[in-house]
Order: structure tokens, then C-alpha cells, then sequence
């Protein structure tokens, strides 16, 4: 189960991404921009992006991209809406 993290070129982003990187956690990183912390370059306002990045299981959304995401709730409204616990990322 990955844990898709918006917005993961920017400052709070890569350094999400790190931690859940060296906590072994299994993590895709988005942004429109590319970085060493994002897998896929696009933005989450391309229902065609998404619906691609959504065939990844993903388990859990850390949103720090500054585009409205209406639209990831068409693609995976399951998706776990709460406080993150990084315990679950132990290995």
C-alpha cells in the first residue's frame, strides 16, 4: 500500500517524502515540477494523471500540493481522510 504525496518537489514535500523514504515507507511523490522526491511529473487537476497515479494502491493522500483536488475524490473516494500515523510505516 503506497502513501501519495502531493506537492512533493517543494520544502515540505521533499521533506515528507525523506522521512517516509527513510522510514521504509512505500511513497509516490507528484508535482508539477520535478524533483529527487517526485516519481511523476503532472498536476492533480489531470483527471487523465490521476486515474493513472490512482492504479498505484494507494493507501493514503498527504495533500501539500497547492491545487484544489475535488477531483481526487472522484478517483479514490476511500481513501483514508485522517490523522497520519507514522508508526505504520515500521518495518
Amino acid at each position: 500500500m503506497t502513501i501519495l504525496v502531493t506537492g512533493s518537489a517543494g520544502h515540505l514535500g521533499e521533506a515528507v517524502m525523506c522521512v517516509l523514504r527513510s522510514s521504509n515507507c512505500p511513497a509516490l511523490g507528484i508535482d508539477i515540477h520535478s524533483s529527487a522526491y517526485t516519481h511523476r511529473v503532472g498536476s492533480i487537476t489531470d483527471r487523465a494523471f490521476l486515474r493513472d497515479i490512482f492504479r498505484n494502491n494507494i493507501r493514503s493522500v498527504i495533500r501539500l500540493s497547492l491545487a484544489q483536488t475535488a477531483c481526487c475524490d472522484a478517483f479514490a473516494p476511500g481513501i483514508a481522510r485522517h490523522q497520519f500515523d507514522w508508526n505504520t510505516c515500521a518495518s
